[in-house]
């Protein structure tokens, strides 16, 4: 477990949050060699025995822990790996060193006895981000005054989102997780055995195109109409979008870029003039967005604005428009989606907040018998900022 604390104007979490791999398997299992370079040091498979020792009542609280002499023996590990292993689960707190005594499970471990529901995330997202801060703070706030423990899966996928090895049912049912909420657009394929033992997912600001995962997630066409309609009626035409994403429909998965040239296509009817055919480039996610703005702007020197997936892009956009020279927003305006608790940003007000409240909502329910209804949410409206005049 590790201690998560979140960033902007929202609550922090409550209580540390366990945060598993996707490769913290049964560590006596056969693998072959690729997996065995992907397994976790050893300290942590030791953590995550004596966590599940807790957690299925073997280690009770106030109960003496194998010493390290103990684990020594049992996992054929160095002083230095056992050592390690019971120095973090008490700097976690589920451990208390007594001089002279030994090494006892604490009151605090009794959170790992407790219900417990995955928040799914893909291993190269930083829990410190404000969107996935905001909304696991919100999720992890509803369900501990309910009395239930989130868990954060990371699993692995490459840097495109797309490719991976995902076995994640293989580690929600090694946890004994049978409700999750999956944040990431995983492609269906990695969420269906999961699907398969009857595992609940419930997909948070993701819809996958299976019935049988519902979804709580904020209107991407909405939302990106809005910020194109408040360019547009400003004389804007020459516009760069940017999207973090691939459209994933494909996939099983109906992201925001997926509806990007659809909801193009229903903006020209109300504004004819705008190009046939968007200027929308994908950004991955280690490019630098300084180096994108360069290259657009040398092939588009008529640019006037940049529609941009969200607040912290649209940053970035201002700050190399600035370097070079450019004014924003006499020259060039900037939109984005909200993230943040306050920016100089133009950007459609996502109810980021809700969004995650909402979701923990549903998975009560459902935890209590009753399957949740997918809902979309709707904008809170769009802020006009300093980013954001009138087309030069």
């Amino acid at each position: 477990m590790v201690a998560v604390m979140k960033t902007g104007a929202s609550p922090r979490f409550a209580l540390p949050l366990e945060v598993i791999t996707q490769t913290m398997l049964n560590h006596t299992a056969p693998t072959s060699p690729e997996v065995r370079r992907r397994q976790p040091p050893m300290y942590q498979v030791l953590k995550a025995d004596i966590e599940k020792d807790i957690r299925e009542g073997r280690l009770r609280p106030g109960e003496l822990v194998p010493s390290e002499s103990v684990l020594i023996a049992k996992y054929h590990v160095s002083s230095t790996t056992a050592r390690r292993c019971l120095d973090e689960l008490e700097n976690e707190g589920l451990l208390e060193r007594k001089r002279g005594k030994g090494t006892f499970v604490s009151g605090l471990a009794t959170v790992l006895n407790r219900a417990r529901v995955a928040v799914v995330v893909k291993n190269f997202f930083s829990l410190a981000h404000p969107f996935l801060a905001t909304v696991v703070g919100a999720i992890e706030s509803t369900l501990e005054n309910a009395g239930v423990h989130i868990v954060i899966v990371k699993a692995h996928f490459a840097k495109d989102g797309i490719g991976g090895d995902s076995r994640l049912s293989d580690l929600l049912e090694h946890e004994g997780i049978r409700h999750a909420f999956l944040l990431s657009n995983m492609p269906l394929c990695f969420v269906q055995t999961a699907l398969d033992l009857n595992i609940k997912c419930l997909g948070v600001n993701t819809r996958y195109l299976d019935s049988r995962i519902p979804s709580v997630c904020s209107d991407y066409g909405l939302a990106f109409a809005m910020r194109l309609s408040e360019l547009a009626k400003r004389g804007h035409r020459r516009i760069a979008t940017l999207t973090q994403e691939a459209p994933m429909a494909q996939l099983g998965v109906m992201n925001s870029a997926s509806l990007l040239l659809d909801t193009y296509a229903e903006q020209r009817v109300q504004c004819p003039d705008l190009p046939e055919t968007p200027l929308i480039r994908q950004v991955g996610i280690d490019e630098d967005i300084a180096a994108v703005v360069d290259e657009l702007l040398e092939q588009h020197p008529n640019l006037t604005a940049f529609l941009c997936w969200d607040e912290l892009a649209g940053l970035k956009v201002n700050r190399r428009l600035v370097e070079k020279g450019i004014r924003v927003p006499e020259q060039v305006s900037i939109v984005g989606s909200r993230i943040l608790p306050a920016s100089p940003l133009a950007c459609v007000d996502v109810p980021i907040e809700e969004i995650g409240r909402i979701a923990a909502e549903l998975m009560l329910e459902w935890m209590s018998g009753k399957r949740p209804d997918s809902r979309i949410i709707a904008p809170n409206g769009f802020l006009i900022r300093e980013t954001l005049t009138q087309a030069s």
